[in-house]
């Protein structure tokens, strides 16, 4: 049975407040503090994301003989066991917004639908990742197997994230008038911010999160905005 693409909004727009409400709630699961000056980053979770050396965990979680590290890395657990539900209702979102897109424009919308399936995989293998190797690190283990590799799902997970927004962007560009191909060239350029970020993260990291944020923000607006509009034939 053919879902109604104004059905697909609906489902997206719900999706998109949900997303809204798991990420407040979730990040208050991570660590706000870290061993060292991670500020870079933007928070922890996103420094532990991109270590890449022993010496980037400790600046995490903090050297052996501090009495906050064993409480850090409890923390990261925590928040990343409660990822792996945002995982899933971000990867629902994005993929509703490209299948809904899809009703007007086939390229762009599978751009989205795909591009938001390999980011939540991705996100998937990073946060079974970062779970091993806090395991590791909570039996003494200086350099977890797990860090060699981390960089391959993360990298993956923000440049899908910055495909289906910039997808999204240029999709929402192409319909509705001036102010949709305002906010839609916004999310295009909110997207790119990833690109500095990916390349320079010790020092440009916390544009990720505003990047997909701003990213959302919109599509979230968009889709509100579509399942309150009436149904029009495709064109």
């Amino acid at each position: 049975m053919r879902i109604k693409e104004r059905g697909l909004w609906v489902a997206c727009a719900a999706a998109g407040v949900i997303v809204l409400i798991l990420s407040i709630m979730i990040m208050s699961h991570f660590p706000s503090d870290a061993g060292a000056d991670v500020s870079g980053y933007g928070s922890p979770i996103i420094a532990f994301e991109f270590a890449r050396i022993p010496a980037d965990l400790v600046a995490v979680f903090g050297v052996d003989g501090d009495p906050e590290r064993m409480r850090r890395i409890a923390m990261m657990d925590q928040g990343n066991q409660s990822d792996f539900l945002f995982m899933a209702i971000y990867t629902v979102f994005g993929a509703l917004f490209g299948m809904a897109a899809r009703r007007r424009h086939v390229l762009l919308g599978s751009v989205i639908f795909v591009a938001a399936m390999i980011a939540g995989l991705a996100d998937m293998v990073e946060t079974r990742t970062l779970l091993a190797i806090t395991a590791q690190m909570a039996q003494d283990v200086a350099a977890p197997d797990g860090l060699t590799t981390l960089w391959m799902p993360v990298t993956l997970k923000f440049i899908m994230l910055a495909v289906s927004i910039v997808g999204a962007g240029l999709f929402m560009m192409s319909r509705d008038g001036m102010v949709w191909t305002a906010l839609g060239a916004l999310t295009v350029l909110a997207a790119l911010l990833s690109l500095p970020a990916l390349l320079s993260t010790a020092s440009l990291g916390y544009l990720l999160t505003a990047s997909v944020g701003l990213g959302w923000s919109i599509m979230l607006a968009y889709a509100l905005t579509r399942s309150f509009r009436a149904q029009k034939a495709p064109t």
